[in-house]
């Protein structure tokens, strides 16, 4: 029932941009959501373990305790 599992993204998926800019790694992902904070809105891409690529507008939600 997640904000990435209701737009359709779910394990294995490779989020490929956020907001635009493309993410070339798991750290520069986790770079680029600092920018955001839980409530925004933003644009995610990915592709799924069969190839396919989606877009999809996320709210993004708060995450477990770091």
């Amino acid at each position: 029932a997640s904000p990435a599992a209701r737009a359709g993204m779910f394990g294995g998926a490779v989020i490929t941009a956020v907001g635009g800019p493309p993410v070339r790694s798991p750290d520069g992902l986790s770079r680029v959501m600092t920018r955001f904070r839980p409530g925004d809105t933003i644009s995610v891409t990915w592709t799924n373990p069969a190839g396919k690529q989606a877009t999809s507008r996320i709210r993004l939600t708060e995450g477990p305790p770091q």
